[in-house]
């Protein structure tokens, strides 16, 4: 009579290779799984470094073209600034003074001026000139003859006037010269000149 409760000796032989083919594909599978996961593991430092290192370069661009537009915005503004001397500060010309020299004050550094003209005529005096002097040295100026420049009077006629005239710096120094002629202590002009100076 056949034992259906016994296995035939091949049989457990087959059965201990396919436990053993189990077992071998287990550990693969488990070293293959922990192989992934260390790699994925690295991708995602190495990406979380690149991220870091990609975000630092940006910020130290942005930060180098943050400084290079405000040194940009800094020469503009020294390029464009401007700044005002007082040449003749309300003088009074009567029967003294009757002329004002003003110092030379440095332009270099400008290429316009803009020369600001306040004038009172009291009574009837006879007229004031205004000469606009340049030199190449701080000493004694020649006169500027330019435009307007040239012969810039004013006679009682005129009354009280304020005026603007535009003119160049062309040369390292700046300063003016003023002549009243028939005043005295009641036909009187009096002056403020003021230079307005543009790179």
């Amino acid at each position: 009579m056949t034992d259906f409760g016994q296995r035939p000796g091949g049989a457990d032989a087959s059965q201990a290779k396919q436990d053993d083919v189990i077992t071998a594909l287990a550990l693969l599978h488990t070293d293959v799984t922990t192989t992934i996961l260390a790699l994925i593991d690295g991708i995602e430092t190495a990406l979380a470094q690149l991220h870091t290192d990609v975000a630092t370069t940006i910020l130290a661009l942005i930060d180098g073209v943050e400084g290079a537009l405000a040194a940009l915005e800094s020469d503009i503004e020294a390029l464009t600034a401007q700044a005002t001397y007082v040449l003749v500060d309300g003088i009074t010309f009567d029967d003294d003074p009757t002329s004002y020299t003003s110092g030379l004050i440095d332009v270099s550094a400008y290429r316009d001026f803009l020369l600001l003209i306040s004038l009172t005529v009291t009574n009837s005096p006879t007229n004031i000139v205004i000469r606009v002097l340049f030199s190449d040295q701080p000493a004694a100026g020649w006169q500027y003859v330019n435009g307007p420049f040239g012969d810039l009077r004013y006679e009682d006629s005129a009354g009280t006037k304020t005026e603007a005239i535009h003119g160049k710096c062309l040369a390292p120094y700046m300063g003016v010269y003023v002549l009243a002629t028939g005043t005295d202590a009641t036909d009187k002009f009096t002056l403020t000149l003021k230079a307005v100076l543009t790179r």
